[in-house]
């Protein structure tokens, strides 16, 4: 989606916001799509924030990774605003004022942005980066189907692939779909591209685990989770209102 993004009042975007195509330069990063967590459906109702406006995901690119970094120092609980499937933002804020035993949000709190409007740069919630992994999916690889269980949060199944804040909505995987992105930049070995790797989410699994997303190419786009003292790779994002 790109051009000037046309005021919609039932999910209350703005006029006047020019997107660009996805993949390219933009605000400091590039533009990875639309989350709307005002959609029906979209937030569950154990999340921490059952606010928030539509906004356009910035990723921060491979130039802002930090290849091995803990989650927390210990394996224990998490600030309650990281109880939350979208707002990586709100999540890296309260780890950020939590302090030293957070090392990935301090590590995002010490990367500079533009002063530009949008917002700082911060770890992804766990839907968060699955949009990114819809968009930008840098290999071939069948898609990890099968659902997780026994989190503390959310709680109950969660579908691989799934993603109702993403705008339009996801649906859960199929061994196919998503595809290989068509970016050259985010295939494998592109410039932008994601690592073979297990990458943070900001989202709480339990109190001693945190959520992970798997770019693998076993249990590709696997959703999982990972001791919070394990240190792995963390990919960063930006957003901005719409």
């Amino acid at each position: 989606m790109s051009g000037i993004l046309l005021a919609r009042r039932a999910g209350g975007f703005k006029t006047g916001i020019v997107l660009p195509n996805i993949g390219d330069a933009w605000l400091g990063g590039f533009y990875a799509g639309l989350m709307d967590p005002t959609q029906a459906g979209a937030v569950p109702a154990n999340d921490a924030n059952q606010g928030g406006k539509p906004y356009a995901l910035i990723d921060l690119g491979a130039s802002a990774e930090n290849s091995s970094v803990q989650y927390k120092t210990t394996n224990d609980s998490a600030p309650a605003a990281c109880s939350t499937v979208w707002d990586g933002l709100g999540a890296t804020q309260a780890m950020i004022s939590a302090g030293s035993a957070y090392p990935a949000a301090q590590y995002a709190a010490g990367v500079t942005v533009p002063s530009d409007g949008a917002s700082q740069a911060y770890i992804p919630a766990m839907w968060e980066l699955l949009a990114l992994y819809w968009q930008f999916k840098p290999f071939t690889d069948s898609n990890y189907l099968t659902a997780e269980t026994g989190s503390t949060f959310p709680g109950g199944s969660v579908t691989q692939g799934y993603d109702p804040v993403a705008s339009p909505q996801r649906p859960a995987f199929t061994s196919s779909v998503p595809g290989q992105t068509n970016l050259t930049a985010w295939k494998t070995g592109g410039a932008q591209a994601f690592q073979i790797s297990y990458y943070w989410t900001a989202t709480e699994f339990s109190a001693a685990n945190a959520w992970l997303l798997y770019f693998t190419t076993s249990s590709p786009g696997r959703l999982y989770r990972y001791g919070k003292f394990n240190s792995t790779r963390l990919r960063l994002f930006r957003r901005i209102e719409l």
